[in-house]
Order: C-alpha cells, then structure tokens, then sequence
C-alpha cells in the first residue's frame, strides 16, 4: 500500500509553498501536478495546472462559463483530465513511485476520472506527497480516513517544520533522495 502525506489547511496558508519547497529538495523523478493562480492586475483570476514535464493547462478561471463552478471560476475538466491522464495515469503504468498531487481539492473532485487515478494510486505501492482540501467531501473524507494517510495541517507558522517533517518521511520510506540530511 502507498506511502501518503497529505498537507492540509485554511485556503491561501501556503500549502502549495510548502509543496514547492518539499519538491526543491527531492532529488529523483517526480510525476505529478502542482497548481498555480493565475493572476492579472494584482486579481486572482484562476488557476493553472502543471506538470513536472512543463506541460501547463487552464484548471479554472473567472471567464469559463458553464459549469462545473467553484466560486467565480469555472472548472475545465477536460484539461484536468489530460493532465492526470498524463502525469499520473501514466507514470502509474510506467511502475513510477514517487507522486506529488496538489491538489485533490473541491475543483478536483468534479472529475470523476481525477477521482478513479487518485484511488489507484493510493491503493498502489507508491510515495503519494500532496494536498487536500480541509472542508469536509465525501471522497476527500474517505481518503483523510485512510490508514496510509499521514495528514498534516499546514499554517503560517509552522511551514518550515512541515517542510522538514515530510523530507523526513521520505527518507525513511526510501523512495527518494532528499538533498538535505
């Protein structure tokens, strides 16, 4: 069974910082996604999603209409679902073991595709480091119940021990090389 740290925490406490700063110090191949705002006049106006081949997709924003919605932003599940389907469907068929997930979160889970690879993947033999929505879903509170799951909430205060606690779990778990300790 995988290996699973998930981060969880208020929206806007840093943990996708503390993600970029976990994977600044893994030292072997990653597959997965990470996401980033979109932003423009100081206003967030969405969120892209990226691999870690550089591939990057419109996960949502304030001018996709229709739904599905979170808030303002409408949610593109067909970009979504190329990029699971690439970054982690794939990589799970290539037999890779080291996956950073951010986010399994309330734009995420409209993808029931999203949700089917996730549930693979954490049933698998892999290292799973990512992040999970706070507020309480159905699938999102099946996966914080999980005996493999190790979660931990992130705040402003205490994101470099956070980054430090994780580094820590991968070396024991021997799936990666860290660059520090």
């Amino acid at each position: 069974m995988s290996d699973v740290i998930l981060l969880t925490g208020e929206p806007r406490v840093g943990k996708t910082t503390v993600i970029q700063k976990i994977i600044e110090n893994l030292d072997c191949e990653i597959s997965g996604f990470y996401t980033q705002e979109i932003r423009e006049e100081n206003e967030r106006t969405g969120f892209k999603i990226i691999t870690f081949h550089g591939i990057e997709k419109i996960l949502a924003h304030v001018n996709i209409k229709g739904s599905p919605r979170v808030s303002k932003y409408g949610i593109d599940l067909q970009a979504l679902d190329w990029v699971v389907s690439e970054s982690l469907e794939k990589a799970i068929q290539q037999n890779k073991s080291v996956f950073i997930i951010d986010e399994i979160g309330a734009m995420e889970i409209f993808s029931k595709y999203f949700c089917a690879v996730v549930s693979k993947l954490l049933s698998g033999n892999f290292l799973v480091i990512g992040t999970i929505v706070k507020r309480s879903f159905p699938f999102t509170d099946k996966i914080k119940s999980m005996s493999n799951v190790t979660l931990l909430e992130v705040s402003r205060d205490n994101q470099e021990a956070i980054v430090q606690e994780v580094l820590d779990f991968v070396r024991k778990t021997n799936a990666c090389k860290t660059k520090t300790g």
